[in-house]
């Protein structure tokens, strides 16, 4: 499960956009999440984001190098992160997925399959869609 926030000490709360951290528990009964990597935001409560966005591509796909600084916008916007996987170098997501076309975006929560996009989705349309599983 991926965290997005957690409070280490009184009067001060981060967020963490972190991928699968580990948590470790603190003598006064608090978990401590032990802090690898991430972006650090202010906030003021403890969520999780088990939704799994990634985006399939291969090489010398047109519409994939389109859809790269559209997945950056909305990551930025909704403070996500857009995994990247080339289908053609993970052939075993072709038939997990269905996969037919590149670019191609799925949307997966709590390991279900939620949304499938083929081809190159414009920021607005990315940006609804992953909002109603946020």
């Amino acid at each position: 499960m991926k965290v997005a926030f957690a409070t280490f000490m009184p009067n001060v709360s981060f967020i963490f956009m972190l991928n699968y951290c580990p948590v470790r528990s603190a003598p006064d009964g608090l978990a401590l999440i032990i802090i690898n990597t991430g972006y650090l935001y202010p906030k003021t409560h403890l969520f999780f984001m088990p939704v799994r966005v990634i985006c399939f591509n291969q090489e010398g796909c047109i519409g994939c190098e389109e859809q790269v600084p559209i997945n950056h916008e909305v990551q930025n916007i909704l403070g996500i992160e857009i995994e990247v996987i080339n289908a053609v170098k993970n052939p075993e997501y072709i038939s997990k997925y269905g996969l037919k076309v590149t670019p191609t975006i799925v949307i997966i929560d709590d390991d279900e399959l939620k949304e499938k996009m083929e081809g190159v989705v414009h920021r607005e349309t990315l940006e609804e869609t992953i909002k109603k599983y946020l």
